[in-house]
């Protein structure tokens, strides 16, 4: 700091320079003090502490020492503040959180796009990104690369809090774009094996003792899930009467027998009854207008949906290896099917879709006991390659092997395999109790004791 004394040299000159020497050497003896604070890990604000607290304000602290001790915050830090250190070769920012402080992040990123030029490549650098983190493993290098990190620490106690998440993305949908909560893409350009363990977008979950045992009948009340898929309907007020409407407040209203969502175009207040909402998609409530939107019902279009072009094909689309499941791989006991819906099937095959029985993870036990659909000889069941049952689409079943029943109900008609007596006697493998009917003298026989006998028959059925 200059400053330029000018005047006569006096005796009011001379005090004026002892002053100025005075204050010369209060500043170097603050800026040494400084100095020492700053060399033993002493931090100084940017923002008067006292004025902060006032004024419910956040302090910049800047540490020359570590404030990042076994992954929590040193204990001398104050509450509520944000510190910046340079510890373990890293620039670090903490902030220790008490009762009764501001939600606010310690660092907050905003783009506002009002951009009105046609991008439609969301890869490529004409998009518009909050935030971009690039890292590059390059040939030779060892070790992880990861571009970002996110370690969360639950050690937290309190039954009544949310759930402490490790990587949260919230998303709200206003308009017409199409927005992905989450995107994810690997390009593989080397058709090389990779020499890790895998690779490819990957879920884990770590954990230790059991689950709810109420989960194994209820997975909705489990503590566990390892994905979870959520789909809940908006929730939008009903109509009410002498209420003042915003332009793009949304109502829910009865509209062709089902719920529906209008959304106002024109604000003002609505009238003393509700109009005819099924008149128009555009319907005059007094001084209000309002619009068809969309209806209540929330329909996903698909959990997971697996896609892919004609070169590229799924060996399994899901699969899973040494796990023992105690309730069933895939429970739809709790789920309900719109049998309204022609569509609403709970699983659905190609035409020529099997079901294996028989895998035990090998070559040679597959499709040794399956069940398919033939377009011509209806659903079958094949057991080592030969058809065991068949029912075809008229309802009749075809069983070439032998039947063990307790007892026979039939609804229908049963018909004994009609056969010639030349034909009868040539079968080589007949069994006690076979029956078959002779088409030579209309009768039907039985095998008895090695030999076929006719049943007599009774007179006639007459009227």
């Amino acid at each position: 700091m200059e400053v330029e004394w000018r005047g006569a040299a006096s005796g009011t000159g001379k005090r004026r320079r002892c002053k100025r020497e005075r204050f010369h050497h209060m500043i170097r003896k603050l800026a040494l003090l400084l100095a020492m604070l700053a060399f033993l890990g002493v931090a100084y604000a940017d923002t008067p502490l006292s004025t902060a607290r006032k004024n419910r304000e956040t302090v910049l602290w800047r540490f020359f020492d570590p404030v990042i001790v076994d992954n929590t915050i040193a204990p001398f830090v104050t509450s509520g503040d944000v510190m910046e250190s340079y510890s373990i070769d890293a620039l670090t920012y903490a902030r220790r959180w008490n009762h009764g402080l501001s939600e606010a992040p310690i660092m907050r990123l905003a783009l506002d796009n009002w951009a009105t030029d046609w991008h439609t490549d969301y890869k490529g650098p004409e998009g518009s990104t909050g935030l971009e983190v690039s890292a590059y493993a390059h040939s030779g290098s060892n070790g992880n690369t990861v571009g970002t990190h996110v370690n969360l620490y639950s050690y937290g106690t309190n039954n009544g809090a949310a759930l402490d998440q490790g990587y949260a993305v919230g998303v709200v949908k206003g308009g017409t774009n199409g927005v992905w909560g989450f995107a994810g893409q690997i390009t593989d350009t080397t058709h090389a094996q990779p020499v890790g363990e895998t690779w490819g977008m990957e879920f884990d979950i770590m954990a230790n003792g059991d689950d709810l045992p109420v989960s194994q009948y209820d997975v909705s009340r489990s503590n566990r899930v390892f994905y979870f898929l959520s789909a809940k309907t908006l929730t939008v007020p009903a109509w009410s009467a002498f209420t003042s409407y915003s332009a793009s407040d949304a109502i829910s209203a009865s509209f062709r027998g089902e719920c529906g969502i209008f959304k106002a175009i024109v604000p003002g207040r609505s009238g003393a009854s509700a109009p005819p909402w099924d008149s128009n998609d555009v319907v005059i409530d007094n001084s209000v207008t309002w619009s068809f939107s969309e209806m209540c019902q929330n329909v996903v279009g698909a959990g997971f949906e697996f896609t892919t072009d004609s070169n590229s094909r799924f060996n399994t689309g899901i699969g899973s290896s040494r796990v023992t499941y105690d309730n069933a791989f895939i429970d739809l006991a709790l789920a309900r099917n719109n049998m309204n819906v022609a569509a609403g099937a709970m699983i659905r095959f190609p035409l020529d879709g099997i079901m294996d029985w028989s895998a035990d993870g090998t070559a040679e036990g597959k499709n040794r006991h399956i069940m398919f659909y033939d377009r011509k000889a209806g659903f079958l069941y094949v057991a080592n390659n030969a058809v065991r049952m068949a029912i075809h689409d008229d309802g009749s079943i075809v069983l070439p092997g032998s039947v063990h029943t307790g007892s026979l109900v039939l609804k229908g008609t049963m018909q004994l395999q009609p056969l010639s007596r030349t034909a009868i006697l040539g079968i080589t493998t007949a069994k006690e109790g076979m029956m078959l009917n002779d088409s030579t003298d209309h009768v039907p026989v039985i095998y008895e004791h090695g030999h076929w006998y006719p049943l007599k028959l009774g007179h006639e059925i007459a009227n």
